[in-house]
């Protein structure tokens, strides 16, 4: 009190100091409050192996996609041609059976 009274302008500059060392307390402890909170969603959140670590672009993901796109095309193609070729076995498979047939037909014949 003393000091207070020596220095008259030094009890309103500690009132200053102490209500910015509160404030910067205050701030602090508001974000180390957010920082936990973030830390515990990020917790709970599900981790996914072969995500990379920088997000991609709108551009990236888009040419991603279109390569995706294109070898989906090309799978549905091979997939069409091997039914084609599939149908085409059968239809060929049928009449080697229905030759087969006419060949015993005529053999037994007399």
């Amino acid at each position: 009190q003393m000091l207070l009274d020596v220095f008259p302008g030094l009890g309103a500059e500690l009132k200053r100091l102490n209500a910015e060392a509160k404030r910067i307390y205050d701030e602090r402890l508001a974000l180390g409050r957010v920082a936990e909170r973030k830390a515990k969603h990020a917790e709970d959140l599900p981790f996914v192996d072969g995500v990379p670590d920088e997000p991609l672009s709108g551009s990236e993901m888009t040419a991603q996609m279109e390569r995706a796109l294109q070898v989906n095309a090309r799978n549905r193609e091979v997939r069409d041609r091997a039914e084609t070729y599939a149908a085409n076995v059968r239809r060929q498979e049928g009449k080697v059976r229905d030759g087969e047939d006419r060949v015993a037909e005529i053999e037994k014949a007399p």
